[in-house]
C-alpha cells in the first residue's frame, strides 16, 4: 500500500489539475488494499464506490489499523520496547 500511497501522493503534489477523476488516480485507487468494494445486494441494490471512496476507507481502515495496534500487541503478550533513534 506504501507504494500506491506515495504515487497518489506524488500525483496530487506535482499537478495541481489532478482529481480523483484523473484516470491514473482512479487506477491507484482502485489497487488499494482496504478500500471499500463495489456491492450488489438484493436489499439495498448496486453500490459503485467512487475513487474518492476508495482512497478515504482505504484511509480510515490504515488510522484505525494503527491506532489499535497496541491492542494486538498486548493480546500476542509482547511487550512495549524502547527504540533507538
Amino acid at each position: 500500500m506504501f507504494h500506491c500511497s506515495l504515487k497518489l501522493r506524488n500525483a496530487f503534489a506535482h499537478d495541481i489539475h489532478t482529481t480523483f477523476d484523473t484516470p491514473s488516480v482512479k487506477d491507484r485507487c482502485a489497487t488499494l488494499r482496504m478500500k471499500a468494494d463495489d456491492c450488489d445486494n438484493e436489499e439495498l441494490g448496486e453500490f459503485r464506490v467512487n475513487a474518492t471512496g476508495q482512497f478515504e476507507t482505504a484511509a480510515v481502515a490504515l488510522i484505525m489499523n494503527l491506532l489499535n495496534r497496541p491492542h494486538y500487541v498486548a493480546k500476542q503478550g509482547r511487550t512495549p520496547q524502547k527504540w533507538r533513534y
